[in-house]
């Protein structure tokens, strides 16, 4: 099952019926059904929207040929599982994907009965201010008419290529790496405009120091397998099925 909104913030649900052949032994999927919820996207109706499909289409019910339901690990999803008697198989793309979120983007928590973003109990301070660091520099270079021509003219300055800082979103935590990546590449021009645009820099809070860079060095080596290991859970790969394939 799984589970997302439009842009116009409308609910839908797709269910994907994975199954392997007792003939063959071989790995199959078919797409159910896309249908519209027409409300909020609690368990309970997602629950009696999958069961509709069921019976109204299929003339069968769910668990009568579904013992288990794959999807996100959001608790929402886990209770449709609970609304329909069956099986919860957390997906594994979403629990590799999910696992080094919270250690470089805030998190909501409760404090004093209203909901604020912090940086969360798992992270490790330094991680998470380089990752900071990083991001807001990028963001200077790209958002920023005069820092995106700072970094161009340091580029053209020393004859390297063009290259636009990236941005990312906690939504797709793999945005980070190739934001780490970049950062990596783009080092020596932000040197560069240390000399010809100080005063840019400085805005942009400042170059990082040799040991903030050595530490985006490895943090992008250590995380770099759980993008690629992502990458094949969500590919069409048969060996593998998850909820984001």
């Amino acid at each position: 099952v799984d589970v997302w909104e439009d842009p116009k913030k409308e609910h839908w649900l797709g269910m994907i019926l994975h199954g392997v052949s007792s003939k063959v032994l071989a790995a199959w999927a078919m797409l159910l059904g896309v249908v519209k919820l027409g409300v909020a996207k609690a368990a309970v109706s997602q629950a009696q929207r999958i069961r509709w499909v069921f019976s109204r289409k299929f003339g069968v019910n769910v668990e009568d040929v579904v013992w288990v339901i794959s999807s996100d690990n959001i608790g929402n999803s886990v209770n449709i599982a609970k609304n329909l008697g069956l099986a919860v198989l957390r997906c594994g793309a979403h629990v590799i994907a999910l696992a080094p979120k919270p250690h470089f983007y805030h998190v909501e928590r409760t404090r004093d009965g209203s909901k604020v973003k912090v940086m969360s109990e798992h992270a490790g301070v330094e991680c998470f201010k380089v990752g900071e660091r990083v991001r807001g520099l990028h963001y200077h270079f790209r958002g920023k008419e005069e820092g995106r021509q700072a970094l161009e003219r340091a580029q053209k300055t020393e004859g390297r290529q063009c290259l636009v800082a990236l941005g990312d979103s906690s939504s797709k935590w793999s945005g980070l790496l190739a934001m780490f990546e970049r950062f990596w590449v783009i080092r020596r021009d932000i040197a560069t405009m240390a000399v010809l645009k100080p005063e840019v820099l400085r805005a942009a809070g400042g170059p990082l120091h040799p040991g903030e860079q050595t530490l985006v060095r490895d943090i992008h080596a250590v995380f770099k397998p759980f993008g690629h290991a992502t990458s094949v859970m969500q590919s069409d790969d048969p060996r593998y099925f998850s909820a984001s394939a």
